[in-house]
């Protein structure tokens, strides 16, 4: 879920035989560290306590090749592993692991290599795509080299500005040592001037599974000879494509590469921030089902589920009537086709709401008459998959036109088993807005960007969610009440969620509207 160089496929995505992946473990370096073998490293495993908390142990396990392997009981249960150069007993172990430090999630076992050592990364260079006009062209890029610091790689590009898209390829770079550690990972982020991202020390070879995606429909059955195009996203805004894959018969998809976990840092003044990542976003073709598009949001101390369901189900069977379906408008009575009609949860008639595929957000995308049908694949914990949705309930759907339509966002609740006609409006009286906390104020791009308003509208029936992109630089806004709200990122220094006072537009209103926060 990534200018002036346009990439074709940058990698055979389909593995056609298993020798192209151990050619690339050797390639990559994942050598022997002869050095190290007969020697004995501590490892530090922690586990979740049942009560709350975190427990650990202490291991000693024999270096072979450069590698440690503990067992399924050291495995099971365990949060993460480690290797404190505080522990260590042999001299050139210690020296090896001392200084920073990266977890081992127990998945990436029973095997783990030793790390590198960051004075080993000093002034390598690292290979970055920047996506510089990714809102017309998203596969286009170019590339610039960047020399690490302390294992820090730092965009800092005079000819860039903060519109753009920075991501690191594995299989761009050159230096055998940063190819070792980066693997087959991809990393994206939104580019901001002085961007930090640390490399990994650890080194993870991938696993033949690391790759495979299998796609499901909405009730868990495979979706076999489908296209599927691949992109990373964030914020469900910025968007770039990475490339292409065909299903097989049961519904699997080999990639050329799978995607990195990590947090970059940038500062504006004295506050520092930290961005998670992008998300990967695969929409997928097949002449059953139309297409569909699927978020992938992973949490880093989980192992990733590699299941995508798409939100469809097969064409007239009893399922397809429990699905909602309909065609999209604008106030000419206009088709509107290329839309994506996102789903979230659905409400059963009398029952509790029932949230999607954990760590997956889906829709489809409207045909050339606007036409759209959606069966929203339900949470386990809810209702097990292969169960149906029940009648007369009402899926929660969402529509973010492009900007050049200029037309307003769209969030409602429509039945399932019947058609429905969603018209989309163009906005109203020109406004602008700005923001103000118990310092004054709210000026910097950052903070004003984690704002989001949402917009009830006069008929109770519509929702209207806006992103900083939206109000920017002001614009066409509807009446209805307004609530706006600050949320901070997870991975950044505790900060409070804010909430700002309601301000309801009417005909009235003046041009410049300020939303002031709730007094405590």
């Amino acid at each position: 879920m990534t200018s002036k160089m346009r990439t074709t496929l940058f990698v055979t995505l389909v593995v056609i035989a298993s020798g192209f992946f151990d050619s690339f473990m050797f390639a990559a370096g994942y050598d022997a560290l002869s050095e190290f073998d007969g020697r004995d490293v501590v490892v530090w495993i922690s586990r979740k306590k049942p009560q709350g908390g975190v427990s650990g142990e202490s291991k000693t396990i024999q270096i072979k090749d450069g590698t440690f392997r503990l067992s399924e009981d050291d495995l099971a249960g365990s949060r993460g592993i480690d290797i404190p150069g505080s522990l260590q007993k042999d001299p050139l172990v210690k020296q090896q692991v001392s200084g920073d430090s990266d977890s081992y999630h127990p998945w990436e076992g029973p095997v783990f290599h030793l790390p590198v050592r960051q004075d080993e990364l000093q002034g390598r260079p690292v290979i970055v795509r920047v996506y510089e006009n990714w809102q017309t062209d998203p596969a286009a890029y170019r590339k610039m080299s960047v020399t690490v610091e302390k294992r820090i790689v730092t965009f800092d590009f005079a000819d860039v500005n903060n519109s753009a898209y920075v991501a690191v390829f594995g299989q761009d770079q050159n230096d055998d040592l940063i190819k070792k550690v980066l693997g087959l990972r991809v990393y994206g982020w939104f580019y901001v001037k002085g961007l930090k991202y640390t490399l990994p020390l650890k080194v993870v070879p991938h696993k033949q599974q690391d790759l495979q995606w299998t796609f499901l429909n909405a009730l868990g059955d495979p979706v076999p000879n489908a296209q599927v195009q691949i992109y990373m996203e964030y914020d469900n805004i910025r968007t770039i494509w990475i490339g292409r894959a065909d299903t097989d018969k049961d519904g699997v998809a080999v990639l050329g590469f799978c995607e990195g976990m990590a947090n970059a840092t940038f500062h504006i003044g004295k506050a520092g921030y930290g961005i998670d990542s992008s998300n990967l976003r695969f929409v997928v073709r097949h002449p059953d089902y139309g297409q569909s598009i699927v978020d992938v949001h992973w949490d880093i101390w989980k192992e990733l589920v590699r299941n995508v369901l798409i939100p469809a189900v097969p064409p007239g069977s009893e399922a397809d009537q429990r699905s909602a379906w309909g065609v999209v408008l604008d106030e000419q009575k206009n088709p509107l086709p290329g839309l994506h009609v996102k789903v979230s949860c659905f409400y059963p008639l009398g029952g509790k709401r029932v949230e999607g595929v954990e760590g997956q957000m889906c829709g489809v995308i409207t045909d050339a008459k606007g036409r759209f049908r959606i069966y929203l694949p339900p949470d386990e914990n809810s209702l097990k998959i292969g169960w149906l949705i029940p009648p007369k309930s009402e899926y929660k759907i969402s529509i973010d036109p492009p900007k050049n339509l200029g037309l307003l966002p769209f969030g409602a609740r429509i039945p399932n088993g019947q058609e429905t006609t969603l018209t989309l409006e163009r906005p109203g009286q020109f406004h602008t807005f700005a923001f103000e906390d118990s310092n004054g104020p709210i000026e910097d791009s950052y903070r004003l960007r984690r704002i989001t308003i949402r917009v009830k509208r006069p008929d109770k029936r519509s929702v209207l969610h806006l992103s900083y992109d939206d109000f920017r630089d002001g614009g066409l806004f509807p009446h209805g009440k307004y609530l706006a709200r600050y949320s901070p990122e997870t991975n950044t220094p505790i900060e409070p969620i804010i909430r700002f006072m309601q301000i309801e537009i009417t005909a009235e209103s003046p041009e410049q509207l300020v939303f002031k926060t709730i007094p405590e």
